[in-house]
C-alpha cells in the first residue's frame, strides 16, 4: 500500500510544524513508520499514523487542524505496543535480563541508536525489532548451549 496525496501532504506539513528537517524527516519516516520515503511503496496506514503521533508529541500535542492529542490516541490504537511490550520482557526474562538491560539494548547501537530509550513509549516498528533480534540471540544461545 502507498500513501494517499492527502497523507503525503500531511507528513511534510506536520514535519514543518514540529521544526523538522527534511533529513530528520526522512529519518523519522524510517525509523518510526518503518517506510524510507512518503512516496514508498512499502508505507504502511500504521508507519503513518505512528509518524504523525511522534509528530504531535514534538508539538506539544497537537498538530494545527486537529484535536489535541488526536494522532497520539490513534498511534495507541493502531500499534499493539502493550503485547509487543509483554513479549519483549517476557523472553527477555527467560534469557535472564532485566529491565534496565532491554532497555538498554534498545537504546543501544544495535537496535535504535538512542530513537527510543526505554520500551515504555516505543514505536510499535522498534518493540517488533528488538522482539526479533531478541529471538535470533536466543536462537544463537540455545544452539551454544547444545553444542
Amino acid at each position: 500500500m502507498s500513501l494517499t496525496n492527502g497523507q503525503k501532504r500531511a507528513l511534510h506539513v506536520a514535519a514543518r510544524q514540529a521544526g523538522i528537517d527534511e533529513q530528520q524527516r526522512r529519518i523519522i519516516q524510517r525509523n518510526i513508520g518503518g517506510f524510507h520515503s512518503a512516496a514508498d511503496k512499502t508505507a504502511s496506514r500504521q508507519g503513518f499514523i505512528a509518524c504523525m503521533g511522534f509528530y504531535e508529541r514534538r508539538c506539544g500535542g497537537a498538530l494545527e487542524g486537529n484535536t489535541a492529542g488526536y494522532w497520539q490516541g490513534e498511534d495507541d490504537r493502531a500499534n499493539p505496543t502493550d503485547s509487543l511490550v509483554f513479549a519483549c520482557r517476557k523472553l527477555a526474562g527467560q534469557m535472564g535480563l532485566s529491565n534496565g538491560q532491554l532497555d538498554a539494548f534498545l537504546a543501544g547501537r544495535h537496535m535504535s541508536c538512542g530513537a527510543c530509550e526505554s520500551l515504555e513509549g516505543a514505536p510499535a516498528y522498534w518493540l517488533r525489532k528488538l522482539l526479533e533480534g531478541l529471538k535470533v540471540i536466543d536462537d544463537r544461545r540455545r544452539r551454544r548451549a547444545s553444542a
